[in-house]
C-alpha cells in the first residue's frame, strides 16, 4: 500500500534546502538592489532571446547594474521595492 511518502534522497534534499533558506533568512547581510524587477519585467518582451546586443545595451542603460559582488553565505536578494528576487544559493 502506497502511503505517499516520499523517498529517502527527497527527505534528504528537503531538509538541505530548508537549512539553507532558514540560513539565508536569519543572515544580516540581506543584499538590497537598486533595480526594481516589476518595472524591469514590464521592459522585457515575452520572446527576450537575449541575442541583440542593441536591445541588451538599452537595457542595460536603462537598468545598470549594482556593484558586483560575490556571496559566500546562504543570503537573501531583496530589489528597491523589498521583494525577495533570490535566496543564495539557486541550487546546491
Amino acid at each position: 500500500m502506497d502511503l505517499g511518502l516520499l523517498d529517502i534522497d527527497t527527505c534528504i534534499a528537503l531538509e538541505q534546502l530548508a537549512k539553507v533558506m532558514a540560513t539565508a533568512y536569519s543572515n544580516a547581510d540581506t543584499i538590497r538592489l537598486k533595480i526594481d524587477m516589476v518595472r524591469y519585467n514590464d521592459a522585457l518582451d515575452k520572446d527576450e532571446s537575449g541575442q541583440s546586443e542593441t536591445r541588451e545595451e538599452n537595457l542595460f542603460n536603462r537598468f545598470p547594474p549594482d556593484e558586483e559582488c560575490f556571496l559566500t553565505t546562504p543570503s537573501v536578494v531583496i530589489d528597491s521595492g523589498g521583494r525577495i528576487i533570490s535566496v543564495f544559493p539557486i541550487s546546491m
